[in-house]
């Protein structure tokens, strides 16, 4: 059986695993920015929604407020390929953040909805959006298929070819996110649920709640079982997991998790509603071939809102802390924390 996180921990945040060593326990460099979202870690460059920066130091390179590119997809060619909370496709250049090109769509229906893009609070359904971004060529949800230098489509795939081409929707998190359960090359599953006496793992159905339902009602559960079902560990926090996005999933060797040391999200019967609180967060690394904790340091020495692990890759770990929710009426300013691995 694996190790269990002590009792005054809470998952809370995302779930990474990766092939990577521990990660040294003081950043290498923080910045601070008011509003941000997705944010991705390119091989010399850190890129949010809105800012650039040396991944080296940390120096801010470029900052500019948007409205309409607010997830960056991919890089290739010095170009970022973005999209928005409304959907569309944005061709942004790394060096300078300026905006090359758009490309919701093909001929008027394209240039239609870049004028949606300057009604104020308009938001719309139709626009074409990236979701794949290698070597020169820009993948769509249509099956578009963009030049990244010009944002002018090249080819055309169907819709349904395009599908494979989406890193979220064929990686293996996705699948263990929607199906709560997923089965590694040697044959063991990583599952969010044990199958009930006699029924085998690939025949569990996911219940129709989302995964962070099933926390806030269940407590985390993070099981490895064998191929004919048993457990070989089980990783279980106290009940008050609360997911703030889809966690990613890589294999075969860590889970990279951020856990709070309090619950913050408390439901209030009266009210009918969620209360939130602050807590300090810990930086969790755990095996997955023992399920038990080989690392554990405290992000900061004092409590914080939210703590999420934005991205992650061979070199090293992106965390963003707040000290203030969402809609706080004097929100602060959220600081991203970048920690090399070892």
């Amino acid at each position: 059986m694996g190790e269990v996180v002590p009792q005054e921990f809470v998952v809370i945040g995302r779930l990474f695993t990766r092939a990577f060593p521990m990660i040294r326990e003081q950043p290498k460099w923080s910045f601070s920015i008011f509003s941000d979202t997705a944010t991705l870690l390119l091989k010399n460059r850190v890129v949010g929604a809105s800012f650039c920066l040396d991944r080296t130091d940390g120096q801010c390179l470029w900052q500019y407020s948007s409205c309409q590119a607010t997830h960056p997809v991919g890089e290739s060619d010095g170009i970022i390929v973005s999209t928005s909370q409304t959907r569309g496709c944005f061709g942004i250049d790394l060096n300078s953040g300026k905006l090359l090109w758009t490309s919701h769509g093909n001929g008027f229906w394209g240039v239609l909805l870049r004028i949606c893009d300057f009604i104020p609070g308009y938001a719309n359904e139709f626009s074409d959006i990236p979701i794949h971004v290698k070597d020169g060529r820009v993948i769509t949800e249509s099956g578009r298929i963009l030049d990244v230098q010009t944002g002018k489509q090249i080819e055309k795939m169907s819709r349904e070819k395009a599908k494979s081409y989406n890193d979220y929707f064929t990686s293996p998190e996705f699948q263990l996110f929607s199906e709560r359960k997923f089965l590694l090359e040697d044959g063991t599953w990583l599952t969010h649920m044990l199958p009930d006496k006699g029924q085998q793992v690939q025949d569990m159905l996911a219940p129709r709640s989302a995964l962070c339902n099933d926390f806030l009602e269940n407590g985390f559960q993070f099981y490895r079982l064998d191929q004919s079902g048993d457990l070989i560990w089980s990783f279980q926090p106290k009940t008050g997991y609360y997911s703030f996005g889809v966690y990613n999933l890589a294999l075969p060797d860590y889970a990279y998790m951020i856990c709070s040391e309090d619950d913050l999200s408390i439901y209030d019967h009266e009210t009918h509603k969620y209360k939130y609180d602050l807590s300090k967060f810990h930086f969790i690394t755990i095996s997955l071939k023992t399920g038990r904790i080989i690392q554990n340091f405290l992000i900061k020495k004092t409590p914080l809102a939210r703590c999420d692990i934005y991205d992650v890759d061979v070199h090293g770990v992106l965390i963003r802390c707040a000290e203030t929710g969402y809609r706080h009426k004097n929100q602060l300013p959220a600081i991203f924390k970048y920690y090399e691995r070892i």
